[in-house]
């Protein structure tokens, strides 16, 4: 691990570390303890359910990227790796690890593949930014602040239609790619013209106009299964609160997500944090917010962690080497 990653990885644990320091200040740990102990297992158990289900369709949306769909068994598997790598590795390498699985188990190009996740990244903020503001419309028209959420908003309606426009244009860009290339030799040495068009590839689904609606869909379902897991958890531990309240808590642990990618074990510590925040505007206690973040977390993390395990010790493989075959890997 050289220097230069070191640093962020070290910033994210000093935040974490903050973050805790701030909750253990903020909330009575034994009321917390004692929060806990009273879970509706039931609901808590729905919850879990539908947070893995929410993979299993974020592996059905994936799928439509492709241009000859690889199986949707292997790309829920690469996610539950992938998300027992976010937790577990510095930098959340999940991206790089889950197209490593489905370069290696498919024979596809990584550049391919990482350009699925990039598309996919794009539909995530549109559908998310989508609910916010509906949800605010109707539950909360003040607290929508068009001169905040207007600018992020066109930000991500231009990279969608840059998507759409590159993938409508490909031959010509590959075209002209071609003549760059010809033009000056260090472009052949790099092999960019081939990376190009394997990037290109990633975008071929996007061309089907009923792939593009089926993909906004599935993103759609994908943004409201997550506030129903938070609602769920927020019932699980008997907090009268609304459905508003877990759709801003969703769009604050995606920003906090974004803006920490090198926090331990998922962010643990400023995930508490967010929760126990955000839950205030509600008027839910410290003790309920930080138990929230806790039991919200462990649903999120847990479950999918160890399906990940398992499918590791199907592979007889381990993080570890996956992450140096990953980095060894060159298209």
């Amino acid at each position: 691990m050289n220097q230069a990653t070191r640093v962020p990885i070290w910033v994210g644990v000093g935040v974490s570390v903050v973050s805790l320091v701030v909750v253990f200040q903020r909330a009575d740990l034994s009321q917390v303890a004692s929060i806990l102990v009273q879970v509706d297992q039931n609901t808590m158990a729905m919850a879990a359910a539908l947070q893995l289900a929410v993979t299993v369709v974020l592996g059905v949306r994936w799928q439509l990227l492709f241009r000859v769909p690889p199986r949707l068994a292997g790309l829920v598997k690469a996610l539950f790796v992938a998300q027992l790598a976010n937790a577990a590795m510095p930098l959340r390498l999940g991206m790089i690890v889950r197209a490593y699985l489905v370069s290696r188990s498919e024979e596809r190009s990584k550049v391919t593949i990482l350009a699925t996740i990039g598309a996919e990244k794009v539909f995530d903020a549109l559908a998310s930014l989508l609910i916010c503001v509906i949800a605010l419309s109707v539950f909360a028209p003040e607290w929508l602040q068009w001169s905040t959420i207007g600018p992020r908003g066109l930000m991500v309606v231009v990279c969608m239609m840059a998507v759409v426009l590159v993938t409508r244009k490909r031959h010509q860009l590959l075209r002209l790619a071609t003549q760059l290339i010809k033009r000056y030799s260090w472009f052949r040495r790099l092999n960019l013209r081939q990376r190009f068009e394997d990037s290109l590839e990633g975008l071929v689904g996007l061309q089907k106009l009923r792939t593009f609606a089926l993909l906004c869909c599935w993103s759609v379902a994908i943004v409201v299964m997550g506030v129903v897991v938070n609602y769920l958890i927020m019932r699980a531990l008997h907090i009268d609160a609304s459905m508003l309240a877990a759709i801003l808590l969703f769009a604050a642990l995606q920003i906090g997500n974004k803006l920490l990618p090198a926090a331990p074990l998922g962010g643990i510590g400023v995930f508490q944090f967010i929760c126990m925040e955000a839950l205030a505007l509600f008027g839910v206690s410290r003790e309920q917010g930080v138990s929230y973040g806790l039991l919200l977390q462990f649903v999120v993390l847990v479950p999918g962690s160890i399906l990940g395990v398992i499918a590791l010790y199907r592979m007889r493989s381990s993080l570890r080497q996956l992450e140096e075959e990953a980095g060894k890997q060159r298209d």
